[in-house]
This record gives structure tokens, sequence and C-alpha cells, in this order.
């Protein structure tokens, strides 16, 4: 065949642009106009190009922003207002202005403003009350009242003029003296508090106050100059206040003694001198020699008392020339146990030397061990048996029997001797050449099903034997039997197709062709079974080469400009 190329139809107009404002895009397209033959070139995929086709800008219209939080009140009471402002953006390109206002007002529902309370001024004063003996005079003034959040009139503290200096405190020496005024209104309502009514100064009259003179308290007595015996105690006084000339002087004693104890003093208790020491306890060897004292005077008065560890008695020991020293035995160990706990036997005792002699003491008389017989009772004698007679004959002559044996006693138990263990006649089991054993038939199981659910079938069963053993007989019979099932139904024929016959000659020498074969049914189907699948004929397509093709040419496009 030819090979040829794919080939492109020309371009088609670029299409309206997508949008009539801002940004678009406009398209155009191609088809192909040849395909490709052979091993001709593949048109590729572009068959669609796009160009961006910019208008004008879109009109932007106004809009306004989210309005802004409320300003704070114009006044803090009473009548104020507040205001709240929003922004914009402008609008470009022609678009629509924004309608409506920048900025919203409106009243702060607020509490009234406080109004105070307000005194008028005072009235002249009025006459006295009195004529004489302490009359009063007044004067008024009057108020206007506020509202709920002013505040009250105040009132301010009135007092009257100081009255004359009243006598001083004392007739002689440092004073004082007091004068005092009146309070003639309390205040109110927060007003000025009243300063002090009472005024004090010193005052000195022109004669001399006597002093007379002034002992202080006595000191504490001071501690016993002893705890025994003769002993004194003291305590003092001073003067505090010195008498001027016209006061009285100060009399008796700055100082006083007393006696403060009536007690014995201790005497401790006083020991001798030590007496000489005494001979030697003894004439040879190790000894002791004394010596005492005496209380030479006892403790009194709580004195302190001879103790314990100061001695009456005192010893040391003195030696002499060596004493002899005789052979001494310890005292006999206890007997041993008998050397046999039946029968003849003996016991057995030792001693050994406490001291041995010294500087030409005795020796030591006698033995260091001794000997006896011991007499016990006769000694047990435990029971014997004699030997096994052999195995007797078997109880039988096949399988399995027993068979016996016997013993005597050969010497009985004696003198608490143990008896005898065990019995005097002894079984064991025992085997001979193997009994028959004949076959034996099992029972027949049940029938099993019939082999077949149509057309013809049987039923079968079967039975289990035990084999012959040993020479026994063999079982007679069959181990197996079987009956005709009863009339079945026909059993269903599936249709069968025939084999396939040979595929035909192709229907071309070359491009597209196809080979058919055919088949026919073997059988058809009956008593229910199942119909043929498929169809008689079957085709399928010839691999042939490409056929021939010749050169082809559209008619002339149009003319270009």
């Amino acid at each position: 065949g030819i090979d040829v190329d794919c080939q492109w139809a020309d371009w088609s107009d670029w299409s309206v642009c997508q949008f009539t404002c801002g940004g678009g895009i406009s398209v155009r397209d191609r088809a192909v106009k040849r395909m490709a033959q052979g091993s001709g070139k593949s048109c590729d995929n572009n068959d669609r190009e796009e160009r961006d086709c910019t208008k004008a800008s879109c009109p932007v219209d106004c809009e306004w922003e989210d309005w802004a939080d409320w300003t704070e009140c114009s006044k803090s009471c009473g009548d104020a207002e507040r205001f709240a402002e929003r922004g914009s953006r402008a609008a470009e390109f022609g678009g629509r202005l924004c309608s409506g206002s920048s900025q919203k007002t409106e009243a702060c529902h607020l509490d009234d403003c406080p109004v105070d309370c307000k005194w008028s001024d005072w009235s002249d004063w009025g006459g006295c009350s009195k004529t004489c003996n302490g009359g009063k005079e007044s004067r008024s003034r009057e108020s206007t009242p506020g509202n709920s959040q002013g505040k009250p009139c105040t009132g301010d503290c009135v007092v009257g003029d100081w009255l004359a200096w009243e006598p001083c405190s004392v007739s002689c020496g440092s004073g004082t003296a007091e004068r005092k005024r009146s309070i003639k209104q309390q205040p109110a309502y927060g007003g000025e508090e009243c300063p002090a009514s009472v005024e004090s100064k010193p005052c000195s009259p022109e004669e001399i106050c006597a002093v007379d003179c002034v002992w202080s308290e006595w000191s504490e007595w001071q501690a016993c100059s002893a705890s025994c015996g003769h002993a004194t105690s003291r305590h003092t006084r001073t003067v505090v206040v010195e008498a001027n000339e016209a006061g009285k002087p100060c009399t008796g004693k700055d100082e006083e003694e007393i006696t403060c104890s009536f007690l014995e003093c201790p005497v401790d208790c006083a020991l001798a001198e030590w007496s000489d020491w005494s001979d030697c306890s003894v004439s040879c060897g190790p000894g002791i020699m004394e010596r005492t004292r005496a209380v030479d005077a006892a403790a009194q008065h709580g004195g302190k008392e001879c103790s314990a560890q100061d001695l009456l008695y005192e010893k040391k020991y003195c030696s002499l020339p060596t004493c002899p020293v005789d052979c001494e035995w310890v005292d006999w160990l206890d007997w041993s146990s008998c050397s046999t706990s039946c029968g003849d036997g003996h016991s057995s005792r030792t001693r050994m030397v406490k001291t041995e002699k010294m500087y030409g003491g005795k020796d030591c008389v006698g033995e260091t061990a001794q000997d006896r017989d011991c007499d016990n009772a006769a000694c047990p004698v435990d029971c014997v048996y004699g030997d096994w007679t052999a195995w007797k004959q078997c109880s039988t002559t096949c399988g399995t029997g027993t068979q016996h044996r016997s013993r005597e006693v050969q010497s009985p138990a004696e003198n608490g001797g143990l008896p005898c263990q065990g019995s005097t006649d002894d079984t064991q089991d025992c085997t001979e050449r193997p009994c028959p054993v004949d076959c034996q038939w099992k029972d027949w199981q049940d029938w099993e099903p019939c082999t077949s659910s149509c057309g013809t079938g049987v039923h079968k069963r079967a039975r289990q034997k035990t084999d012959a053993q040993n020479g026994g007989l063999e079982c007679e019979g069959d181990d197996s039997q079987s009956i005709d099932c009863p009339t079945l139904p026909d059993c269903p024929v599936d249709c069968l197709w025939e084999d396939w016959t040979a595929w035909s000659a192709c229907t071309a020498s070359c491009g597209l062709g196809v080979v058919t074969r055919s088949r026919k049914r073997a059988h058809y189907e009956s008593h229910g079974g199942h119909v043929c699948f498929g169809t008689e004929d079957d085709e399928a397509p010839c691999d042939l080469p490409p056929c021939p093709m010749d050169c082809f040419l559209e008619d002339w496009a149009p003319w270009s400009d």
C-alpha cells in the first residue's frame, strides 16, 4: 500500500469574545481533512487554539463598608447623642455611585444630670431670748432642694465666743487653766466639723509649794551570807525626792539587817587510819593478809555519809613456799551401754586423773578402767520360710490359665522375733498354645439409598466379620448384597451438538473478509433435559493484508485572497 500522511483542513474563523468587558478568550478549531494511511504521519492533537480578547474594563459600582462602632456619648448625663461612620470603595469605569450617608446619629438614653441642694443667705441675728442669765440669739436660711442624683445641703458647725479663763488648777507650783465656748449649731450633710470647745494653758501661782523628802521602796532581801551557822541578810532604800525649804526631811535608816539562818552546819563522816597487816593465813603456798579501820566521826546535820566505796576491811595475797600436791582422781563416768541388746554382753566405765602429784605429793591409787558382765534377755529369733516348690501344671491346654506353687515354715519366730511375712501359696498366669477362634459375621448394615434417582439403580448393604484365628473355622456367605430399586422416572437427556465443521475459505483476498463453519445437533433434549446453547453457524474475520488504494484528489478549495 501507499503511505499517506494525515492532513488538516483550514482553521475556522475566531469565535466571538467570551465577555463584553474585562478579560476574555476567543477560540478557533480545525478538522482532519485526510486520515493517515500505511506508515504515514498521524495528525497531532492540535485541533484547537485560544487567544485573549481584552475589551474595555468593566464598570465597578461604589460599595459601602461596614459601619464602625458607635462613639462615646457626647455627655455623661442628660440629653446627649452619639455617632457612627462608614467608608466606601469609589465607583470606577462608569459604575454607579453609593446612595445613602456615610454618618448616622442616635440619641443616648442617660440619667438626669445631678442638681445640688442650695442654701439662701443667712438672715440677720434676732434679739436675745433673755434679758439676763444666758439667753440665746438665732438666725435662719432656706434651702432649694436638688434631685436624687445631686448633693444634699450641708450645714457647717457654728460655735459661740470664748468665755473668760477659769482659775488655775493649783494654788502653788505649776498647774493649768481652762476656758470654754458653746456649740450653737452641729454640722449637717457633710458640713464643716466643729473645732475644739475647750482650751487650756499652763499657770504658776507665786506661792512656793512644800516638797517633802520621799524614800524609795525597800529593795528585796539579799541572799543569806551563809547556808548554816551564823548568817545575815540585809535590804536598802534611797531618797528619790529631796525636801525643799518648805518640806519635811526623810527620817529613818537607809539599810536594815536581820539574822537569816538557825541551822547547824553539816559534819561529814570521817574514817580512822588503817591497822597493820595481819600474818599470812597459810603456812605454805598462796594465802591472804588482812587489815581494818573504823569510822572516826559519823555524819551529822546532813553531812556526807561514808559511802560503800570507803572500805573498812582490806585484804591482799601473800605467797609462801609451795605446798605438796597429792594425785587426785576425777569421779567415775557412768557405766556404758551393754555391748549387745540381748544375750551375753559386757559394760565398762573409766576415770581420769584430776590433779597430778606435785612437790612431793602422794600417787593416785587404783585403776583407770573397770569392766562387768551385763545380764540380757534371750535374743529374738525371726520366722524363716523354706524354698518354694516347683510350679504345678497349667490349668488349661490352650489360651491363658493359672499354675500354683507352695512353701513351708522352716523355723518359727521365738523370743519376740518377727513372724513370717507373706503367704505359703503363690499363683501366676500361664499361657499354652493359642486357642482356635472361628470367623464370626457382624449384623448387616442398613440398605443404602438407590444409586440413581432416574432410570435404573440398585440398593446396597454390607456386613463386617471377625477373621478366624489359630485354625478356627472360616465364615460362609457374602459380605455385601444388592437389590434393584423400584420403578424410577426416565432420566433427562440434554441436547448435544456434533463437532464443528472445518473453517471455509476466506471471502476476500485482501482487506476485510470472513471465514465460516457450521454444526448439527447429535440429538435433541428429552425428559426435561437442557436445550442446546449457541448457533448452528459461526464466522470470524480473516487476517489479510490491506488492499492497494489509488491516489484520490478532492475538489479544489476556493482561491485565497
